[in-house]
């Protein structure tokens, strides 16, 4: 592994990020769309997590190192609805290796803790991470 990375990583336990969106209608659970309830879903809430985790471990990578979300835990604890503002919140509570692992939080506008996230992402060059997507095309034709 490139020390310089691990150096990185080490020193980043504790960073936080925070990024705020309007739930919108594509956020919403279709079920529930399909009979009138306009509430957030719960692969959305996921993908805002890993969103605010991504940037926030990646803006802080050497050039030619990427971020991958490898593995997520989801509590969806309440209700937000369209037009809702959502804040998401990031903190990288450990870092060992080539391992970050976050803690996400969204809250509503009203304070309402709508989710909790356990997020662990893998940093891997993306020279690395190009050639293995090429390989996997390559063996599905």
């Amino acid at each position: 592994m490139n020390h310089g990375v691990g150096a990185i990583l080490k020193s980043l336990p504790g960073i936080s990020c925070r990024e705020e969106r309007l739930v919108a209608e594509e956020h919403t659970a279709q079920h529930l769309r399909e009979r009138g309830l306009m509430v957030v879903s719960t692969p959305s809430l996921l993908l805002f997590v890993e969103i605010v985790a991504r940037k926030c471990l990646d803006s802080r990578l050497p050039e030619g190192w990427v971020s991958v979300g490898v593995e997520a835990l989801i509590k969806h604890l309440a209700p937000a609805m369209v037009g809702s503002k959502l804040a998401i919140v990031a903190e990288l509570v450990s870092a060992r290796g080539r391992r970050a692992v976050f803690l996400g939080r969204v809250l509503r506008n009203d304070g309402v803790l709508v989710s909790e996230v356990y997020h662990e992402r893998r940093v891997v060059r993306l020279e690395d991470l190009i050639e293995r997507a090429g390989a996997v095309v390559r063996e599905s034709k």
